[in-house]
């Protein structure tokens, strides 16, 4: 990228018995790709990574990485620090560098000590982190995400349903067919043009935040079929698929659980079916049979 240039702003310089920070203002080259910064809580566990330029790296740095640990309170003037364990790559000249959580893709702080072994050793890889918290309360400016939104060739879930901005017209179609209490509904579509993102983070939000009446109570289940469809049912939640059928396995169900009214099957890679069943796989034709209280939902993602 070449040589950027920069100016230190002298409000935004924090002395080292503060947070021992300063925050630099860049004239960034155009396409230059900024990274999302995240919180530092709940991160615990998580592997983390920086960028430094320490002695023993080449002269244009490496990577180093750790393991998330906990939040330590701040102390007098002194701010709150993320403590990092497993750090011994993480050595002087990495400080400054900017901590991204390998779980959620985000920055969540700059890396600011590195803690030194005492006279037995103990302490070694251990490093500390001024958390995007610490960041933000000096710096309102910087926008602070949840989670990085992003998620590749991975589809969306409904852990991820906030974030899913996908075709609502399509998703609008799917629950419009499922409010007619048909027993079968398709969704086609070519590899990778989203269909399991469609159905668990568009459709199933909008039926668990009750779109339809009563759909906050129905159970969902999703299996895939593999090598038995009627095995993988059962493993999904609907156990004696193989021996009673699947409307007989939604009927026990159901009368387990009064609760819920009604029994989403939700078949994703549903061609797999069609495969095996052409290579002279063992699928029955119990496998396709329409429970009377269920939709039976298969889709190809």
């Amino acid at each position: 990228m070449g040589q950027v240039e920069g100016q230190v702003p002298g409000e935004l310089w924090r002395a080292t018995q503060d947070e021992d920070v300063a925050f630099i203002s860049l004239s960034m080259p155009a396409g230059a790709r900024i990274l999302p910064l995240g919180s530092a809580e709940g991160c615990r566990g998580h592997q983390v990574r920086s960028f430094g330029f320490p002695a023993q790296a080449p002269p244009e740095g490496h990577f180093g990485f750790g393991v998330a640990g906990d939040l330590l309170p701040g102390s007098g003037s002194r701010s709150a620090d993320l403590q990092l364990t497993a750090a011994n790559d993480l050595t002087t000249g990495f400080s400054g560098g900017p901590v991204l959580d390998e779980v959620t893709g985000l920055v969540i702080g700059m890396l600011t000590e590195i803690a030194a072994p005492d006279e037995f050793e103990r302490g070694q890889g251990v490093a500390y982190v001024t958390p995007t918290q610490v960041l933000r309360g000096i710096l309102p400016e910087l926008v602070e995400r949840e989670v990085c939104p992003y998620r590749g060739l991975e589809p969306f879930t409904a852990e991820h349903a906030r974030w899913f901005q996908g075709p609502q017209e399509a998703v609008r179609q799917v629950v419009t067919n499922l409010a007619q209490q048909r027993r079968l509904t398709l969704l086609l579509g070519p590899s990778g043009s989203g269909k399991a993102s469609l159905i668990q983070a568009g459709v199933l939000r909008e039926l668990t935040e009750g779109e339809l009446p009563g759909s906050d109570r129905w159970l969902v289940l999703i299996a895939r079929p593999r090598q038995d469809l009627a095995a993988e049912i059962e493993r999904a939640g609907l156990p004696g698929a193989i021996t009673e059928g699947i409307a007989g396995a939604v009927t026990c169900r159901l009368a387990a659980e009064p609760d819920h009214q009604r029994i989403l099957l939700v078949i994703d890679q549903f061609e797999e079916f069609f495969i095996q069943t052409a290579t002279g796989g063992t699928s029955s034709p119990s496998q396709t049979r329409s429970p009377q209280r269920s939709t039976h939902m298969p889709h190809s993602a």
